[in-house]
């Protein structure tokens, strides 16, 4: 229910909308974007999952998943930045800029997801933009300033092609895997330890 949709859904969508589809790292590029899809759901299934099983009503289960998912999409990095969470937080005990804000990214199941598309689709390559209103030539955008722009890594992470500067990062494929490993193992503990027959 969670798997064969997403894998779906990629099929469909990444021959359509995919920037690298067509070089020659294309297959492995749509396997890491279908093998985001499918992670992300299953983080989202398990975790929603956790929630109802720990909600004592139904209307608390609903408000709380709500809750989440809205949290989730807020700190994905589109909406709020790495980078703006990390402006705002208090400086640090020397004086230096703080960072503690921007860790907040990682509650977000999202977060990773949309990094591990990003990288994949971006780093190591270049997009020419034509604008729709001005006569002027098309110029390049390079991958890592839009990555960069974000908050998302851009030059120092590990990749997951062959090609060393193309990519995804493979430490948000690493979180992906640890959000469901983690939603799985908590889902089991709270059926086995918080949920009593009531017959």
């Amino acid at each position: 229910m969670r798997v064969l949709p997403s894998l779906l859904c990629a099929a469909i969508v990444y021959p359509m909308a995919g920037l690298r589809s067509a070089d020659a790292s294309g297959p492995a590029a749509a396997a890491l974007f279908g093998s985001a899809l499918v992670l992300s759901n299953l983080a989202a299934s398990l975790a929603f999952n956790c929630i109802g099983i720990v909600a004592r009503s139904h209307s608390a289960a609903n408000l709380l998943a709500a809750a989440f998912a809205l949290v989730s999409l807020l700190l994905c990095g589109f909406l709020v930045t790495r980078l703006q969470l990390e402006s705002s937080s208090p400086p640090a005990a020397d004086g230096s800029r703080g960072r503690t804000l921007g860790y907040l990214v990682f509650v977000s199941y999202l977060y990773p997801a949309f990094e591990l598309v990003m990288s994949n689709e971006l780093l190591g390559q270049t997009s020419f933009i034509k604008p729709l209103l001005l006569e002027v030539d098309p110029y390049p955008i390079p991958g890592t300033e839009v990555m960069a722009h974000f908050g998302y890594e851009t030059g120092t992470c590990t990749r997951l092609l062959s090609h060393g500067s193309e990519g995804g990062c493979a430490y948000t494929l690493y979180l992906l895997g640890a959000w469901v490993a983690g939603g799985l193992a908590l889902s089991y503990a709270l059926l086995r330890f918080c949920v009593t027959d009531p017959h």
